[in-house]
Order: C-alpha cells, then structure tokens, then sequence
C-alpha cells in the first residue's frame, strides 16, 4: 500500500501544481507543510521543486515563512525585538 505522507523517489504533482521532481523528505513535508498549515501534498511537492530550484533548504524556507505567516501586521523587526527585551 502506498503511503502518501512517505518520501519517495519520484513526486508528481497534479492540476495546478503539476511538475516532476523528487519526492519531499521529512523535514520539507515538516517545513513547508505542517509549519505553513499546507496538507495538500502536491502542493508540498511543487514547494519543493520551487525551493530546489532556488537553492533554499525546505525546512529553513518553510520555517521562515511561517514566522512571516504569524509576523504582527504593521510591526517592524526592530519594534518587536525592543518589545521582547
């Protein structure tokens, strides 16, 4: 039986994310998923085709866009720093 949350060699994505490339380890399906809130896998694999062909390590990508997901609208780094210290 086929696991569709199990990486695997090949990934397809279908419709609107259509593409070919590996399949998503671990940590992409962690970082661009789970940590986005993203549970449509062929989303997650066209992520990871994009971030490859970017050169951006999935989790560290998936990770910085979901901090930029739960950023304070209209705050700036600097003021939510000084309001952490």
């Amino acid at each position: 039986m086929h696991d569709p949350l199990r990486p695997s060699d090949q990934g397809h994505g279908h419709g609107r994310f259509d593409g070919q490339g590996e399949g998503p380890e671990y940590e992409t399906i962690f970082g661009v998923g789970t940590i986005c809130g993203v549970d449509d896998l062929a989303a997650i694999i066209k992520a990871n085709y994009l971030c490859n062909e970017l050169g951006i390590d999935t989790l560290e990508g998936g990770i910085a866009i979901g901090t930029a997901m739960e950023w304070p609208r209209g705050d700036t780094f600097p003021k939510v720093i000084s309001a952490l210290s």
